[in-house]
């Protein structure tokens, strides 16, 4: 479906579309979200929000991780179970480790949130905020995995459903 977007159809009334990559997979996820039917919520809300709370979820979500809003909006029930159970299934680019070692063997890990010729800007995973010098990186490395925790095995499957209804009823 990426690609019909980007490149459209030849020789049919679809023409390409190309936008950004994240722009894209928001209509994609929306079109999806046409085929799940009626929402039945299967969760309590409230005790999702207690489990979101328990499990320490908005200290990574509020900082270097997606909004609960922003996720909930943009990912269907299915994708934000597959978000809690296999967080490495995919992670959009924006949000792949980071790791860089600085000259003294000195290794920072977080997200990059930006870079240009001469710095790279990091949300290290404590929450601070850095800008490190290209010149004092030996070595960088981009992971695509996510720094969410899986939740298989941890959580059971009503717990899930809680949280998950708590997820939509954000929407």
């Amino acid at each position: 479906m990426f690609r019909v977007i980007t490149q459209g159809i030849p020789g049919t009334a679809m023409p390409p579309f190309p936008s950004g990559g994240v722009r894209v997979w928001q209509v994609i996820t929306y079109i999806a979200s046409l085929r799940e039917g009626p929402r039945n919520f299967t969760g309590n809300a409230q005790r999702g929000r207690s489990l979101v709370e328990k499990q320490g979820c908005l200290q990574c979500h509020s900082l270097a991780a997606p909004e609960f809003v922003d996720a909930a909006r943009r990912l269907s029930r299915s994708e934000l179970r597959q978000a809690l159970l296999e967080p490495d299934a995919w992670v959009a680019p924006e949000y792949w480790a980071w790791k860089g070692t600085l000259r003294g063997q000195r290794v920072v890990e977080g997200r990059r949130l930006n870079e240009d010729t001469f710095s790279v800007q990091v949300m290290e995973k404590s929450g601070r905020l850095r800008t490190i010098p290209r010149s004092s990186l030996l070595k960088v490395v981009h992971e695509p995995r996510s720094s969410m925790p899986s939740f298989q095995g941890k959580l059971g499957e009503n717990d899930i459903d809680h949280i998950l209804t708590y997820l939509e009823s954000l929407r």
